[in-house]
C-alpha cells in the first residue's frame, strides 16, 4: 500500500499514537502543589488508549468497508492498540531513566483498549454524521 494512502487512512490514529509516545516517554514532573489523586496514572492511561481505539473506529468507519473487513480490521486494532500499550510500557521500563514501566499500567491501557472499541460502536456513527463528507472514502461498486 502507497504510505501517502496509509497516512490518510489513518491519520487520526497517527496523530494519537503520536501525542501518547510523546506524554508517555517526555520528560515530565508534576508541580509540588498538584493534589494527589489515588490511581490518576492509571485513569490517564484508560483515557489515553481509550482515544486511540476510538481513533481507530473512526479511521475504520471512514473507510467505507463491508461489513467482515470492518470488522476484522477492528480485531486487529484492537490487538495492536493493546501490543503497542505493553510496547510503551518496555520502553519506559528500558529505553529512559525517568520513567518506569509499570504493568498495571499496561492492564488500565488493554481496558481502555475495550471500553474504547465498545463505545466506538455507539460514538462514532454519531459523531461521523456532523464530519465533512470528504474524510470519507466513497462507498466501492462489487
Amino acid at each position: 500500500m502507497n504510505l501517502i494512502v496509509w497516512l490518510k487512512k489513518y491519520l487520526f490514529t497517527l496523530l494519537v499514537v503520536a501525542a501518547i509516545l510523546y506524554l508517555s516517554l517526555a520528560r515530565t514532573s508534576a508541580p509540588d502543589d498538584m493534589p494527589r489523586i489515588p490511581y490518576a496514572d492509571k485513569i490517564v492511561h484508560f483515557i489515553m488508549y481509550l482515544g486511540v481505539m476510538l481513533a481507530f473506529y473512526l479511521d475504520v468507519y471512514r473507510q467505507s468497508l463491508s461489513q467482515i473487513s470492518f470488522r476484522r480490521r477492528l480485531v486487529w486494532g484492537l490487538f495492536l492498540c493493546v501490543v503497542f500499550g505493553g510496547v510503551v510500557e518496555l520502553l519506559q521500563m528500558y529505553c529512559t531513566s525517568y520513567r518506569t514501566g509499570d504493568w498495571w499500567d499496561w492492564v488500565a491501557d488493554a481496558l481502555g483498549v475495550l471500553a474504547g472499541a465498545w463505545s466506538g460502536c455507539y460514538l462514532v456513527p454519531f459523531v461521523a454524521r456532523f464530519l465533512p463528507v470528504f474524510l470519507f472514502d466513497k462507498p466501492q461498486k462489487m
